[in-house]
């Protein structure tokens, strides 16, 4: 007689796979909370002086531990300061003594000193390299999105490398806030190099994959040619004002192209750029001496003129 076949094992009940979902949830949510538990090596500073520098302000903490990274927040259509900025410690222990700094003086302006407030980075959504992709009219300028908030410009420019060679890079924040919005514009120094960055959307960067599309419009637009119309305003001139900012400025600028395009102005005595502490790269700002207030006024009048196709932003400096 024939043995009986062995009936087949029961699938799972639908309430055990949304048992293990919801265990599986909340480990996740555990571990993401004893994170944040642990705290933040990252504070937010405000309330800055204009003529802060790195030199400043790790003076100003070097009783709390090492500052690794100094990230300043600038207005992202003037690139002038915004007197406030993030800074990166060695350890939470460092953060912490530097968040008890909150409200003593620096330069005669009381320091605000918080924890900084990151969001943390989502999961890819399932299928994301596979959506169809916008990517727009041919352009230097790329758009990069849905990027880790610890970013940087180091970092996306080692995610880029054989891509080409990155000749600006505006990272996009809120304007109120100056809290960073997880995308930014990378400009290329031919087609052929950002075509590449199209390529790559949906590869993963940092643990997140990229959403990437042609910047709408022309980089380094002048002024008049459509687009969003050219504003520059003045702060109040400081009383024995001899020196002027300079933002929105070419990357390919230098001093004599400055003395040059202020000659009518009068003698420059001094121009001091600003670069990155970590890379020396050019952040597109700087300031310019006369030594006199008659030419600070000529200067001023000059904002909004083409510096080798930039509209340049002036305003009175300390």
């Amino acid at each position: 007689e024939p043995e009986p076949e062995p009936e087949p094992e029961p699938e799972p009940e639908k309430e055990e796979e949304e048992e293990v979902t919801m265990k599986v949830h909340s480990n996740v949510a555990k571990a993401e909370a004893d994170k944040a538990a642990l705290g933040s090596t990252t504070v937010f500073v405000a309330n800055l002086s204009f003529s802060v520098d790195d030199d400043a302000i790790k003076a100003a903490f070097k009783d709390c531990g090492e500052i690794t990274t100094v990230k300043w927040l600038s207005d992202k259509e003037t690139g002038r300061f915004k007197g406030c900025g993030f800074l990166e410690f060695e350890s939470v222990e460092a953060a912490n003594a530097a968040i008890a700094k909150n409200g003593e003086d620096l330069m005669e302006r009381p320091m605000k000193v918080t924890t900084a407030e990151t969001k943390p980075a989502r999961a890819p959504a399932a299928g994301f390299g596979d959506r169809p992709q916008e990517a727009g009219e041919p352009n230097l300028e790329v758009y990069v999105g849905n990027l880790s908030y610890s970013i940087d410009d180091d970092s996306i420019k080692v995610a880029l490398k054989d891509c080409g060679t990155i000749t600006n890079i505006r990272w996009i924040t809120d304007r109120d806030s100056g809290e960073f919005k997880g995308a930014g514009f990378i400009q290329f120094s031919s087609l052929e190099e950002s075509a590449k960055v199209i390529a790559m959307h949906g590869q993963d960067c940092m643990g997140r994959p990229l959403k990437t599309s042609y910047a709408k419009g022309r980089p380094d637009k002048p002024a008049g040619a459509g687009g969003k119309k050219f504003e520059n305003k003045l702060s109040e001139k400081p009383e024995g004002c001899t020196k002027i900012f300079c933002g929105n400025l070419p990357y390919d600028i230098d001093d004599d192209k400055m003395k040059a395009f202020f000659k009518d102005c009068g003698d420059v005595t001094a121009i001091r750029w600003l670069t990155d502490k970590v890379t020396g790269d050019f952040k597109g700002v700087g300031f310019v001496d006369f030594g006199n207030g008659a030419s600070v006024d000529l200067a001023v009048k000059k904002a909004g003129e083409q510096c080798s196709g930039r509209p340049i932003r002036i305003d009175y400096a300390n």
